[in-house]
């Protein structure tokens, strides 16, 4: 492509998102007579101003030459998170007083981490572009704070970075946009889509739905105390759970015994009415880092085993027990007396949303 044609068409793109940015204006002003209330909206407008000087800079710039493929990108992010901003915003207009009622606190974190998103990718465009731009405020240092519920340093900071304060629910793909964002800026290896798939399946929840800080520490308190000096205690417990519960790498599901979702007393029914031999490994719930064996005895009653997780893996007892180094093995001992796994549907239906941005997988230069 040549510089001419080039300039041209960088020069439409900044056109368009300009065009935006303007339709964005009179979009709040709308819903201001319209007497429909915005989460903070002066942030909101001041961020889009910033943009537009920002691309006016820019449209200087292509007008004598093509810009650099990194600011395009960037461009492009800014739009994308321009356009989720105002759908969040258009969705919520559409709510009647009683379901906004209901939906506060849900619209509220969407609303946060869609402006911390394009505040984020704001700051890029003008860090890449050479400009030193003051947007609302320059992300300050978080420091750790133990009396959060959510212990893991890295997830908590990751966490307060991205969606502001300690808010208690954000949606599963925006926690994973917001990690994955991170590890890139510390340059560090991301988490793979097979990797962020397994854990939905564990947690049994789908990109687009809630999750908890206390749902992702109570993850970590479970399989991160198996590994040994974890670094990154809830990467670290990723990979070790994937190591004893994947069934394959193509499919990136659990084995087909093992059971996250299910208690004591939900095994038990289904058991009950089982062959002999049927049996299932599931997180016990007495003991946070423990599994339980529960399965149905040739007399058809269901019986019921601790298996702990020691640094060296898995034993029978907590203290003095023989150690195998995966659940596999383990399960091998007592296969006289468990057969065939417990089957049942799966709960969490697939979800094709994306779980990894289109920015990290295109390297900055």
């Amino acid at each position: 492509m040549s510089g001419a044609l080039g300039a041209a068409v960088v020069g439409g793109k900044l056109d368009r998102l300009l065009v935006e940015c303007r339709g964005f204006h009179h979009f709040l002003e709308n819903l201001h007579r319209l007497e429909v209330p915005v989460r903070k909206p002066e942030l909101i407008h001041a961020q889009v101003v910033w943009l537009e000087m920002l691309l006016r800079m820019l449209r200087g710039s292509a007008g004598r030459k093509a810009l650099p493929e990194n600011l395009l990108h960037r461009v492009r992010w800014c739009e994308e998170s321009l356009l989720g901003v105002r759908f969040e915003i258009e969705q919520w207009s559409t709510f009647d007083v009683q379901k906004r009622l209901t939906h506060k606190i849900w619209h509220d974190a969407r609303m946060e981490a869609a402006n911390s998103m394009l505040y984020l990718r704001i700051c890029r465009l003008a860090s890449d572009s050479g400009v030193d731009i003051e947007l609302r405020k320059r992300y300050e240092p978080v420091h750790y704070d133990g009396s959060l519920p959510l212990k893991d340093r890295t997830t908590q900071l990751v966490w307060r970075k991205f969606f502001g304060d300690m808010r208690p629910i954000v949606t599963c793909a925006d926690f994973f946009h917001a990690l994955q964002n991170e590890l890139r800026e510390l340059g560090r290896e991301l988490l793979s889509h097979q990797e962020i798939r397994f854990l939905q399946t564990v947690l049994e929840i789908r990109p687009s739905e809630i999750i908890t800080g206390q749902e992702l520490q109570s993850f970590i308190d479970r399989y991160a105390p198996a590994v040994r000096n974890p670094t990154d205690p809830l990467l670290d417990a990723i990979r070790w759970a994937m190591q004893n519960f994947l069934e394959s790498e193509e499919s990136g599901e659990t084995v087909p015994w093992f059971k996250s979702g299910l208690d004591y007393a939900g095994a038990y029914t289904l058991l009950s009415t089982s062959d002999p031999g049927t049996y299932v490994v599931r997180p016990s719930s007495e003991d946070i880092s423990a599994f339980a064996l529960q399965w149905t005895s040739a007399g058809r009653q269901v019986k019921n085993a601790r298996i702990y997780t020691v640094s060296e893996g898995f034993s029978w007892r907590l203290k003095g027990g023989a150690i195998y180094q995966t659940m596999t093995e383990m399960l091998r001992e007592v296969r006289k007396l468990i057969r065939q796994p417990l089957r049942m549907p799966r709960q969490v239906p697939p979800d094709t949303t994306a779980l990894v941005m289109p920015e990290d997988e295109v390297s900055d230069t």
